[in-house]
């Protein structure tokens, strides 16, 4: 793969924002930098080569409180001072639900990019539940697997591959530079302004007992909860 240089990743403590900066460094091997909280400073500290264009995404916490307020208008202040070439904001679907705290946070988490400076093209991600290793959801799945006869099958939702998901935002990443992604992804973004796009990545429409039964495990001891939720 070519390299295109750093990627500065600020996950909020998302588990899922480490496991996208593991994909990076091993996919692309471009460095990735996994930014870890309010007295994280590597970007600020960093020596920009010339002509060096930065990359930064963003996982939202689900709400923007005033502690992660101040951290995200910190960090886009200190990006505005470099040369960034992407900023990528990963929301979340429930957007699409019409969930007022998701909206709030998307909507502040973009004012506060406008009015940083930073002059960088700017994707909005919204996946559905992301199955990646370390995610909150494949905990559950994990800890909960045997007891997927508990579940009605009617309850589902939508559900997409952490690989699927960090391949498309790290081809819409790459695209600024010209160069090719990690997949063959083609993904249909609405564009919100000349510099703004939104991506909707939902996944598979699958029911919470399916992929629980998927998560069972062999052991005797998850067997026998199994049988015991019959």
């Amino acid at each position: 793969p070519t390299q295109s240089g750093v990627v500065f990743v600020e996950g909020f403590g998302s588990a899922i924002a480490a496991d996208f900066a593991a994909f990076v460094a091993r996919e692309s091997r471009d460095e990735a930098v996994l930014l870890d909280g309010v007295e994280d400073d590597k970007l600020a500290s960093r020596e920009q080569a010339g002509g060096e264009s930065f990359r930064l995404v963003v996982f939202l916490p689900r709400c923007l409180d005033d502690p992660a307020r101040l951290r995200l208008v910190s960090l886009l202040g200190d990006a505005g001072r470099r040369r960034v070439g992407f900023v990528g904001l990963v929301s979340t679907f429930r957007v699409h639900l019409d969930d007022p705290e998701a909206e709030e946070t998307e909507r502040i988490a973009l004012d506060l990019v406008r009015s940083s400076g930073i002059e960088a093209r700017v994707a909005v991600f919204r996946p559905g539940l992301v199955l990646s290793p370390n995610s909150g959801v494949s905990r559950w799945l994990e800890c909960l697997g045997p007891l997927f006869p508990l579940v009605p099958i009617r309850l589902r939702t939508c559900f997409i591959e952490g690989e699927e998901f960090f391949a498309a935002i790290d081809s819409e990443r790459l695209r600024d530079a010209g160069l090719p992604g990690t997949r063959e992804i083609e993904p249909s973004g609405r564009a919100v302004d000349n510099r703004q796009r939104a991506y909707s990545y939902l996944g598979a429409n699958l029911s919470w007992r399916e992929l629980l039964e998927r998560h069972r495990g062999n052991s005797t001891g998850r067997k026998v909860a199994t049988v015991a939720a019959q």
